[in-house]
């Protein structure tokens, strides 16, 4: 099986631009972004903060927040003021779509100073046009250490904070200082008060634990990925590009058994042999460690970095020390408990003790140099001192060694003579020794012939064993150069998946606008074509895809949807498919005098029925049994109605005051009631009439209601923001636990065949419980902007749908909650939504009097675009929107097919 590639260095595991990080950090600066507060991310590069930025944005504007992202390193570095100045508030303009002309505005008001023009143009335009709170994120702050006139600029973004007593609508606006320098940094003017309002957010490196999501890319079983984790967060020392690169890395390797050397091995390639010159990120190390050291004091960012690397005692930090904050700044070190710390093995390795004293600076060598020479002058001077002291007594001494070595010459004289006559005789000896050392000789020769020819033995074996170990090496060129194509290949299918995934989004944009130009035909198939591309390469555009042939099909054919299903005169409560006729038959509960309506969406145009009208109550909520064969529904008279086949006649009453919600369990033995007064009953369905099982009484109203898949828990909860759950078995109710006051619980489902249950409130957020792990909160779903009135789950379990009154209903992909939903919008708040039983199918319907049917999925939008067109696309169409390098096809192939056998 193919790897899944999420390790994409300058992206996230959610495929959005920048490096993934743990979520603390969007928590944290999404919390001080929502209070209005100024804050600065001011870390080394490719730590994510520029990802932090993009999504913190992302997710303000969701909230209805006005965000505004600037990248200061794009306005380039050598500008007049004015045009620095100037290109920010345009920038501001096109972000908002201000009214305003910016450029007329800031010449109108020429006669004013730069920094005066600035403050007055949030004060009086852009605070102004925009009533909601306003964030202003700026990115690469740093590079303005190199610009002359950013002191003003500073200066104002203090003044906007400290003015919001005498500016109320100040109050409304926040700042986010983005990059590589410290807040000191960025008022030089030492004449000038320092930069010193907002709150610092730090990212912090990867444990184990945050970094799991990236186990998914290695295609392992859960262990084996947690061990090739370990040992790759053991080096990098969960620094998350390096983290991330390594990864990558790994995911690009063929399927190998992996082991700690083996990715020993993969580290020392990427970073510590040639490649580290090529490294972005230790390229940004080194040149912060020697080239834009503080003050020209590189030597003394060098020693205190030697100290951190030596370790021979703790470096204590100090947060007013300059060069301790220039190399956190840097990242090579990190602060832990009050100590610096070497960041990562990475960095030992490259940047060792060889590198540190090879980058010295050269007036330190020079001056190690000269105290060398002063060293060697003052020794010769102690040497001649020296010599001077001892001379004269030596001499005396070599007078008497000489005497004594005549009297030594004359006893070796008489020595010489007694030698002589030795001589002789060892000559006679001598002759006899030579006869000795001939045979010896021979043997020796004999000997040595016999170790040559052992010696060229071994060379022989030695020879055929270098040919073996030649021919393996060779063998391992040949699969490691196999290895190298395969990744090419695998690179390079990569890079075509992401275009065709790009092509598709463009192609979904361009079919909104062709369908507004008249263009109807053209705009349906790009649409088409699109889903297509997307359907192919495994895209993440299901929101754009659906929308775009959503839209060109109605411009067409008006066959996108929704239909409208119109009859009630007051709310409509409740909508639910009856699941014996599949998407045939729809049931609606009303307050319009009051109504169940019985639809037959079967005929063209659907007709309805009514089968109950009560003049005085109001039908709040109707069910089916899971087959069928049972309606029930009730409201405000407290009377529970069984109007359907063999129980066409039952009434069930509560003597409680209104009836709130009802629900079948899976099974259809059991049916539950919850009331206003927080009265729910268990009621037996399997017998003639019904049976009362057991009540309860909650402490608030009922407003949601839900079985688990096995019917053995019922959910429950209402305005007190409590979610209870009540054990079917055995008739025991525990606490799951309490929201936060004031978040009211309007809905609740659990997912098919999982214990998750979901629920749905006043505070727009959708939460997942994981019931078999604790209650534990598993997720936020956020994006609604009004109360989540209704839930519901399709058939096969993989889809849910949430309706608001924020006027849309959701679409949630429950097998990839990262994705963006699909949003349907409607004409008033939603109050229920019902999936047909194929899930082909979603009814909404709430306070706009109106039933809108939707199609759930794009497929059948995409299988309705080609019935609606007479034609394909075009091959200049098809080169002007798609491309001249991606090669043509048919959109709709079986219209070619069909004009075939109608020539026939």
């Amino acid at each position: 099986m193919p790897k899944k590639n999420v390790f994409t260095v300058g992206g996230t595991v959610q495929a959005s631009n920048g490096i993934y990080i743990p979520r603390k950090a969007d928590h944290e600066l999404l919390s001080l972004c929502r209070e209005g507060a100024f804050a600065y991310v001011l870390t080394p590069r490719q730590m994510g903060k520029s990802s932090l930025m993009e999504r913190t944005a992302n997710d303000l504007r969701k909230e209805g927040v006005a965000s505004v992202t600037i990248d200061l390193s794009q306005m380039g570095a050598r500008m007049e003021a004015e045009q620095w100045y100037l290109g920010m508030l345009t920038i501001i303009e096109d972000h908002l779509e201000l009214e305003t002309d910016v450029v007329a505005w800031w010449n109108e008001n020429k006669h004013l100073g730069m920094t005066q023009r600035l403050t007055l143009f949030f004060e009086k335009v852009l605070m102004q046009e925009i009533d909601n709170q306003v964030v202003i994120f700026i990115d690469e702050v740093d590079t303005t250490l190199s610009m002359d006139f950013t002191d003003d600029f500073f200066a104002a973004i203090r003044y906007f904070f400290n003015a919001r007593s005498e500016v109320p609508d100040f109050k409304r606006l926040s700042f986010v200082l983005i990059g590589v320098a410290m807040p000191g940094d960025l008022v030089r003017d030492p004449q000038r008060t320092p930069f010193n309002i907002g709150q610092r957010v730090d990212l912090r490196d990867f444990t184990v634990r945050n970094a799991m999501p990236l186990i998914q890319g290695f295609n392992l079983p859960t262990e084996e990925g947690m061990a090739l984790l370990g040992w790759i967060i053991d080096w990098t020392g969960g620094h998350p590009f390096l983290t991330q690169r390594v990864c990558r890395e790994i995911s690009m390797i063929e399927e190998i058994k992996w082991s700690k050397e083996e990715v020993d091995r993969v580290v020392f390639a990427t970073f510590i042999e040639e490649t580290s010159e090529q490294d972005n990120n230790l390229q940004f190390v080194r040149d912060m460690l020697t080239m834009r050291a503080p003050e020209d004091r590189k030597t003394e960012v060098l020693m205190v970095y030697k100290q951190v690397l030596e370790d021979h005692k703790p470096v204590v930090d100090e947060k007013q020390s300059l060069i301790k904050n220039h190399l956190k700044l840097s990242g090579v070190v990190r602060r832990t408990n009050n100590v610096l710390q070497l960041r990562n093995r990475i960095y030992r390795k490259v940047f060792n003790i060889d590198w540190i004293n090879e980058h010295l600076s050269s007036e330190r060598v020079e001056w190690g140099k000269q105290l060398k020479r002063y060293k060697v002058a003052l020794m010769t001077i102690i040497l001649i001192i020296l010599f001077l002291i001892v001379y004269f007594p030596v001499r005396n001494a070599i007078v008497q060694a000489e005497i004594a070595n005549e009297q030594a010459e004359i006893a070796i004289q008489q020595t010489e003579i007694a030698v002589e006559r030795t001589k002789i005789a060892n000559e006679q000896v001598a002759f006899s020794k030579q006869q000795t050392e001939r045979v010896r000789k021979q043997k020796e020769i004999a000997d040595s012939l016999r170790r040559v020819a052992d010696e060229e033995k071994k060379k022989a074996i030695k020879k055929a064993e270098i040919a073996l170990l030649s021919q393996k090496e060779a063998e391992k060129e040949r699969n490691r150069a196999k290895d190298q194509t395969k990744i090419a290949e695998k690179a390079s299918l990569r890079a075509n998946s992401l275009r065709r995934v790009s092509v598709a989004r463009s192609l979904a944009s361009q079919a909104s606008l062709r369908a507004n130009e008249g263009e109807d035909t053209l705009a349906v198939l790009l649409a088409r074509q699109a889903f297509l591309f997307n359907q192919e390469f495994d895209g993440d555009l299901d929101y754009e895809i659906y929308q775009g042939l959503r839209e060109s099909l109605n411009v067409l054919s008006n066959t996108g949807g929704p239909d409208t299903l119109s009859g009630h005169s007051g709310w409509v409560r409740s909508v639910v498919f009856n699941p014996e006729y599949g998407s045939n038959i729809l049931v609606s509960a009303g307050e319009d005098g009051t109504v169940i309506r019985w639809w037959n969406l079967k005929e063209n145009p659907p007709k309805a029925k009514i089968i109950s009208q009560d003049s005085a109550s109001v039908f709040r909520t109707a069910a089916f049994s899971p087959d069928g064969k049972l309606l029930a529904f009730a409201g405000d008279d407290s009377v529970i109605r069984f109007p359907s086949n063999e129980k066409r006649n039952l009434e069930l009453t509560t003597q409680s005051s209104s009836v709130r919600k009802i629900a079948f369990s899976p099974d259809g033995s059991k049916f539950a009631s919850g009331d206003s007064d927080g009265l729910m009953i268990m009621w037996d369905v399997t017998i003639k009439g019904a049976r009362e099982l057991a009540r309860i009484h909650l402490k608030s109203d009922i407003r949601a209601m839900g079985f688990n898949s096995l019917g053995k828990l019922l959910a429950a909860g209402g305005k007190d923001g409590k979610i209870c759950l009540w054990n079917i078995d055995d008739s025991e109710f525990e606490e799951l636990t309490e929201i936060p006051s004031g978040n009211r619980i309007h809905a609740l489902c659990f997912r098919r065949n999982k214990n998750i249950l979901i629920s749905g409130g006043y505070d727009r957020k959708i939460r997942l419980w994981d019931i078999d792990n604790q209650n534990k909160l598993l997720r936020n779903l956020l994006g609604h902007e009004g109360p989540v009135n209704a839930l519901a789950i399709s058939p096969d379990g993989k889809m849910l749908a949430s309706g608001s009154s924020d006027k849309t209903v959701r679409l949630w992909d429950l097998e990839d909650l990262d994705k963006s939903p699909i949003v349907l919008p409607q004409e008033g708040g939603v109050l229920s939504v019902s999936f047909s039983p194929d899930g082909n199918v979603l009814a909404a319907a709430g306070n706009d009097l109106s039933i809108l049917l939707w199609k759930t999925h794009s497929q059948q939008l995409s299988e309705e675009a080609c019935k609606s067109v007479n034609r394909n696309m075009k091959p200049e169409e098809w080169k002007k929107y798609v491309g001249e390098d991606v090669p043509y096809r048919q959109t709709c192939p079986e219209l070619l097919s069909a004009a075939r056998n109608n020539v026939n």
